[in-house]
């Protein structure tokens, strides 16, 4: 029997008529309108919209994709969404007015003018929600940013980047803390924490940031480090006038009255 000769047709109409019907348990319907497949319960009006594929998912209703997984591995990743994309070698542009974009996942949220006052916006959100006590001695948080192992051509595991060049583009600020829990022990230990040398106690402790705690504008910086700083050594190339060093052993302040190039590391105060 020749392909030709073969006709399958299943119930179908557009989507008014098929947004109406209600079909027997098991029943494929053809919306021709969308050209998109049903399936029908027996008992939901419409039944449940397959969405095409084929590099456009279509206009899918929000909150109509639902994906639940209990994660039961006791090795490897296990992930219930996974999104990798592979960029050949030769891809991408190299003009900076008309630049390419490669992403592994995209969430974006649109809008103008909002009104409402109480409202949680995100392009993406990543929740911990994990009660009572865990183990692990990794990483746990909302949101992970990874750079692979090898990898030396990151600029940041996580980056705040404001786009475009097309007018006026502003933010209150790159990173921002707060919190809307008002029971009086709740909240973040420190705002911002370079020291999490608990991490995990079974490996000895390497300190992740290799010239300074922070750098500010100006290439100003702070540094820790046991004993007096090294004048034409300690931050050279990277620690501007003004940066800050703190000694830890004898708990004093020095600051660079010198250059980047070569600091000049003068006394400011002593604890002791």
């Amino acid at each position: 029997m020749s392909v030709a000769n073969v006709r399958i047709q299943h119930k179908r109409g557009n989507t008014t008529v098929s947004s109406t019907y209600t079909g027997p348990i098991g029943e494929i319907t053809v919306d021709t309108t969308t050209y998109q497949l049903r399936v029908h319960d027996g008992a939901t009006a419409g039944g449940f919209t397959i969405p095409r594929l084929g590099g456009e998912l279509g206009n899918v209703t929000a909150g109509s994709i639902t994906l639940s997984r209990t994660l039961t591995g006791t090795s490897g990743s296990n992930t219930t969404i996974r999104a990798t994309a592979t960029i050949a070698a030769g891809y991408g542009s190299s003009t900076i007015t008309n630049p390419a974009a490669a992403y592994g996942l995209r969430a974006s949220i649109n809008g103008a003018s909002l009104t409402g006052t109480s409202n949680y916006l995100a392009g993406a959100v990543g929740a911990y929600s994990i009660t009572g006590t865990n183990a692990s001695t990794f990483p746990k948080a909302g949101v992970l940013g990874i750079v692979g192992d090898t990898t030396v051509t990151a600029d940041a595991a996580v980056m705040a980047y404001l786009d475009g060049d097309g007018g006026n583009t502003r933010a209150r600020c790159g990173f921002g803390i707060t919190m809307q829990n008002s029971t009086a022990s709740s909240g973040f230990d420190y705002g911002m924490d370079l020291n999490m040398a608990d991490i995990d106690s079974n490996v000895p402790y390497v300190r992740p940031y290799k010239n300074a705690e922070w750098r500010v504008s100006n290439d100003v910086v702070l540094m820790t480090g046991a004993g007096v700083p090294t004048n034409a050594t300690t931050g050279a190339t990277f620690a501007g006038p003004g940066s800050l060093y703190v000694d830890i052993t004898n708990a004093k302040l020095y600051i660079n009255g010198g250059t980047k190039a070569s600091p000049v590391w003068k006394l400011v105060t002593s604890a002791a």
